[in-house]
């Protein structure tokens, strides 16, 4: 494929020649990543191998990837979501991703002090940049957080695996997954870090400044 879409001697080809048959074919046959390394490698095998010069002399670099903007969910599609989901600590982790803006890795590193019911804050360690911050607690589960201290009863961890060990991001993850289905929302791309985007975005629809949802 690679001598027949040049139909000249590939030995004289020029690296932004090469570059674009590179993006030229990502872009057209929306290659995985995987994919677009092992075209990336094989170019740069022949020109080192076959043409003898320096494969990554003639193959430089890999395009940039494209990055798709994240999914998000209607204010409805939250709520049908939140209310299929029975389980109290599944209801618990799916409502603070969404109503408190957090992340799945923030979440499972909670513990249970910094949660401040009387303030109605959380503070997040560690965050991003490893630094700490605050986010809000929803006046809104303040009822089932207390039915869930009382009934799990976390000694550390917030949101507790087996053995006291934080829960896992991969047991979120299905979590999500099965809340999805049962509430007939349907689409690629759902991911726990979809529920934190959506409520910035909701946030934003709600006439909320862009500089206090960042804070």
């Amino acid at each position: 494929m690679f001598d027949i879409h040049f139909n000249s001697n590939l030995e004289n080809l020029t690296k932004q020649e090469i570059k674009r048959y590179i993006s030229e074919n990502i872009e057209q046959k929306n290659y995985a990543d995987a994919t677009q390394n092992q075209m990336i490698n094989a170019l740069r095998f022949y020109y080192s191998s076959i043409v003898g010069v320096k494969g990554s002399e003639r193959v430089t670099g890999r395009p940039l990837r494209i990055q798709k903007a994240p999914e998000v969910l209607r204010v409805n599609e939250v709520i049908l979501i939140l209310n299929s989901v029975k389980n109290l600590k599944h209801k618990i982790i799916l409502s603070l991703l969404y109503s408190s803006g957090l992340r799945v890795g923030e979440l499972i590193r909670l513990a249970v002090q910094d949660i401040n019911l009387e303030k109605r804050t959380i503070k997040i360690k560690n965050s991003k940049w490893q630094k700490d911050r605050i986010s809000l607690f929803p006046e809104s589960l303040r009822d089932d957080f207390k039915k869930y201290l009382l009934e799990y009863k976390p000694k550390h961890h917030l949101i507790e695996g087996w053995h006291g060990k934080p829960y896992s991001q991969t047991s979120i993850r299905a979590i999500l997954k099965n809340a999805c289905k049962k509430a007939n929302v349907i689409r690629p791309g759902i991911s726990p870090h979809t529920l934190r985007h959506s409520f910035a975005t909701h946030l934003l629809e709600r006439g909320t400044s862009l500089r206090h949802i960042q804070a």
